[in-house]
This record gives structure tokens, C-alpha cells and sequence, in this order.
């Protein structure tokens, strides 16, 4: 991919590095300022995960989730060293965010020179703590950003591209698709760039294309075999494949069309509220890429930008953190677009690029910065992840440590901030209401995983639960033991339990909204 002419992408300046130690304690500054607010449901899921793997328990088997493994994988080791309170998670976020920034600097040096790295950089040392996307929690986004733009920076390091750096960026993908697997709509974008691109060798230029395409599905594929061997010999493939591919084609709503998504990724008012600023700068870039003479480095930004649009819209459904994945190339076409500027006029360019810092600025330090951190997330959830951390504290009192809880809904922060075991392998209900014909075989595991594991205490806090469950709380002698307007509690009559005020959390969250605060 062809250098910007103004660059010296080699070689950095001691301005350079003092921006990257500035962009770098912003990273810092902005993210510790989340650090007390309660993990998000997803990534209490990925913790306890983590947590229960370490214990001996098997994915998909004794655990069932119908994310692809990579996210539990990397998980494993970070807790295995440093525990698995919310700080370690968010720390670990912290690194992977660095390490995406430096790969925006780098990618920006080479495609825009100074000005537009130094847009680039400092909006998403700003942007990346985002609450408008979730940018300031840990989930698989923070993970999939580092991975896809060092598939990008490798590919950006030189023209003609060897045929080992194309591999190592299909194989990062590769690995981002572990985590997510509607990463792979990167891997498509980025072929017609592929094809476009010098060739790393002499010779006929349909099979240099060939081989290039070759190097760069040789890496998921290698990633995937692995995988797949390695449940085929565990004999739990057929869970894998059910779970992360079966399940998720009903969960992405594969029936519905296209256009409908197209539009619908718009449409997400409070997405884009604190950022607006970033996301117009983005667009504006979009429009201004400079397909004459530079038409390699346009698709590769073009590419980034639709391949990260694909993957939010595939899914069906538009929750915040998906958005997390259009970070990057929002912030790099940004840093086009004052390139675009530069060209045509030097000394504007300062002041555009300072403009679009200082607009975001103006929205992300009132609607983040001087926000409580128990409430950044209020208008993404309300107080559902200050409502389940504070009433799983109050599981934890009365309940034992070696007792198992079961939750019917998608709250998995019970178990994470409780510290109990959930009963089943489902720790969210999702797989339990799709409209499906496996729905009815988990349920029935479901039913096997209660009878075996009786819970001490259950929760009810979302819709009720199928009849054979309810039948099993009725044939167990299960009581009301607390009933608020989120939720009902059972226990197990043999094992009573304390009595406290289950109310306790939801009239604590009440009157703080009431005083505004």
C-alpha cells in the first residue's frame, strides 16, 4: 500500500513520541475513570468463563455460550496470573487499547504523514473511552480493534506485499474471527484490495493473485482446523458447531434482509450522541478518499470501513459495543480527511484537525468524563449493571460459597459478583427462548443440569420461564422468598435462607436518580 509522499514512516521524531506518550496518558486517564463502574453482562459472562475453565469445566459442554472460543482462551491465562477481579479485566483492556493506537499512528503515518497520524491518533486516544459505544469497558471489540488493525499494519508496511505478510494478516483475522466470527466480512473486503495490489513476485499476474489469495486464506484455515480438530478429539465438535455457528445463524436473524440492516445501523440515536463530532469527520473522510493516484491505500480505507460496517450490521441486532468496531476507521478516515485538507491547504489542516478534537471534547468530557462512574452506562441499560452487581452482593450473604445459584435471564454478573457457581451449563437464557428447533434439547438440558445440581437460590428477573421449569420449581418445593418489581426469588425449602430486603438495590438506584445524581 502506497506511502504518503510527506512521510517517513521509518523513522519517528521526538514530536512524534511526545505525542504518543501524551495520546497514551489520555488512553490511561480517560479509561481509569470507568474503573469503578460494574462490568456489563457480557463481559461478566467471558470472567466467569474464564474462571470455571480453569476450574476443569468444558466449553460448550459444561459451559454453553454461542460466542466461538477465542474470547474464553484469552481470558484464561490473565486470570490464571492476576485473578479475575473487574481490574484486571479492564487493565488487560487498556493494554489492547495502546497497542490499537499505536497501530492507528503507524497506519496513518504511512498513508497520511504527520498531520493526519496526529488527528488520528489523539481522536481515539479520546473516542476509545466512548460511552456511546461502550467504548470504556472490555469487551470483544477491544479485543477484535487490535487484531484487525495489525492485520492492516502488516499489509501496510511496504508494496509489493510478500507472501508471508499476507499470510500473517489473514492469519490475524483469522484469530479475530475466534472471537467474533462476523470478523470475516474483513477477510472479503480486504481480497479486491489484495487483487489490486503490486504482486510480491515476477510472473503471470493471474497466478501471483492466485497465490496471494492462496497465503491469505491459508491462515483462518490453518486457525479453524485447529479448532475444530481439537473439539473433534475432545468429542465435543458437534457442541462447537451447534453453539458457534448453528446458534448464531438463528441469533443473527439470517432471514431478514439486507437493506433493512443497512438502514437500521443508523438509526441508533444514542450510538452516536457523545462522538458526533467523529462520526461526520469519518464520514466527510469516506467521501474525500483519493482514488486518483492513490488508489490502493483508498480500497484498503475503504475496505477497513465497510468490512467494520458489515460486521455491526451482520448480527441483526444493534447493541452499543458492536459499534466499538468502527472506531479505528472512523479515526483514520478523519485523519484522511486533514490530509485531504493539508494538500490543498497547509495551515488549515492544523485547524480542522484541532476543530474535530475539540467538538468531541466538548461532548465526551461532560457525557463521560464528569459522569459518576455507576451511571456511564445508564443510557445504553438504565440501572440494570449497578442493579444485578448490588443484588448479587446480597446473593453472596446468604447463600454459601460451595452453593449454586441458577438466573433465568442474561444477567450473568449474578454469578460473577456473587461468586457462585451457576447450576446449568446456560448462565444466559438466550438459547432457552429462541425461536428454534434445538431451543427444546437445551431445554431439556437445562432441566438435567437443575435436577443435578439443585440450586440453593433462584432468580426470576426476566419473563417467565417455560412450563416444564416452572413445573420443576413447583416438584422441588422451591419458595418465594423475595419479590420486587425487577425480579422473584426462590429457595430451595430444605435450605433456607437468611431473610434480607431484596428491595434494598432498586430503592437505592431510585433515589438517586431522583436527586439527579
Amino acid at each position: 500500500m502506497s506511502e504518503s509522499p510527506t512521510s517517513s514512516p521509518n523513522r519517528y521524531t521526538r514530536t512524534d513520541l511526545i505525542l504518543l506518550v501524551l495520546a497514551a496518558l489520555v488512553v490511561v486517564g480517560f479509561r481509569l475513570h470507568a474503573y469503578p463502574a460494574p462490568l456489563e453482562s457480557d463481559e461478566c459472562n467471558y470472567a466467569y468463563f474464564a474462571q470455571r475453565m480453569l476450574a476443569g469445566d468444558r466449553l460448550y459442554v459444561d459451559l454453553w455460550d454461542h460466542q466461538p472460543p477465542g474470547i474464553f482462551a484469552a481470558l484464561i491465562l490473565p486470570t490464571a496470573v492476576f485473578g479475575s477481579s473487574p481490574a484486571v479485566y479492564r487493565t488487560l483492556a487498556v493494554v489492547l487499547v495502546l497497542v490499537t493506537m499505536l497501530g492507528v499512528f503507524d497506519l496513518a503515518r504511512r498513508w497520511f504523514g504527520r498531520s493526519g497520524a496526529w488527528t488520528a491518533t489523539m481522536l481515539f486516544a479520546v473516542v476509545s473511552s466512548d460511552p456511546g459505544v461502550g467504548g470504556e469497558g472490555c469487551n470483544r471489540e477491544v479485543y477484535l480493534n487490535a487484531l484487525l488493525v495489525a492485520a492492516w499494519w502488516v499489509l501496510a508496511r511496504g508494496t509489493p506485499a510478500t507472501l508471508w505478510r499476507v499470510f500473517a494478516a489473514g492469519l490475524l483475522i483469522g484469530l479475530a474471527s475466534t472471537i467474533k466470527t462476523v470478523v470475516a466480512l474483513h477477510w472479503v473486503a480486504l481480497v479486491p484490495v489484495l487483487l489490486i495490489m503490486p504482486a510480491p513476485r515476477a510472473g503471470a499476474s493471474l497466478l501471483r493473485h492466485l497465490e496471494s489469495l492462496a497465503a491469505f486464506a491459508a491462515g483462518p484455515a490453518a486457525i479453524w482446523l485447529v479448532i475444530l480438530g481439537y473439539f473433534a478429539m475432545d468429542g465435543r465438535v458437534e457442541a462447537f458447531v451447534d453453539a458457534a455457528f448453528a446458534h448464531n445463524l438463528v441469533y443473527s436473524h439470517v432471514d431478514q434482509g439486507w437493506g433493512q440492516r443497512l438502514v437500521a445501523f443508523f438509526q441508533q440515536e444514542k450510538v452516536f450522541g457523545t462522538a458526533l463530532a467523529l462520526w461526520l469527520a469519518g464520514l466527510f473522510g469516506f467521501v474525500a478518499l483519493p482514488w486518483r493516484g492513490e488508489r490502493v491505500k483508498a480500497a484498503a480505507l475503504a475496505a477497513f470501513a465497510i468490512g467494520s460496517y458489515l460486521a455491526v450490521c451482520l448480527p441483526g441486532r444493534f447493541w452499543p459495543h458492536y459499534y466499538m468496531l468502527m472506531l479505528p476507521p472512523v479515526v483514520l478516515l478523519a485523519g484522511g480527511l486533514v490530509h485531504r485538507v493539508e494538500l490543498f491547504h497547509p495551515r488549515l489542516s492544523f485547524g480542522v484537525g484541532a476543530a474535530i478534537l475539540l467538538a468531541l471534547l466538548s461532548t465526551e468530557i461532560p457525557g463521560y468524563l464528569l459522569v459518576e462512574p455507576d451511571r456511564i452506562a445508564l443510557d445504553r441499560y438504565g440501572v440494570r449493571m449497578i442493579w444485578v452487581r448490588d443484588q448479587a452482593k446480597q446473593v453472596a450473604t446468604v447463600t454459601d460459597p460451595q452453593d449454586s445459584i441458577y438466573v433465568w435471564s442474561s444477567d450473568a454478573g449474578f454469578y460473577y459478583y456473587a461468586g457462585r457457581r451457576c447450576a446449568s451449563r446456560f448462565t444466559m437464557y438466550t438459547a432457552l427462548v429462541a425461536d428454534h428447533p434445538s431451543t427444546r434439547a437445551r431445554r431439556r438440558l437445562l432441566l438435567e443440569d437443575l435436577e443435578r445440581n439443585q440450586p440453593r437460590l433462584i432468580i426470576l428477573p426476566a419473563k417467565p420461564p417455560f412450563a416444564e421449569l416452572h413445573q420443576f420449581f413447583l416438584d422441588h418445593k422451591y419458595i418465594t422468598v423475595g419479590r420486587t418489581e425487577r425480579m422473584e426469588v426462590l429457595c430451595d425449602l430444605e435450605r433456607p435462607i437468611a431473610r434480607i430486603d431484596w428491595r434494598w438495590g432498586i430503592e437505592n438506584e431510585k433515589l438517586k436518580m431522583e436527586n439527579g445524581q
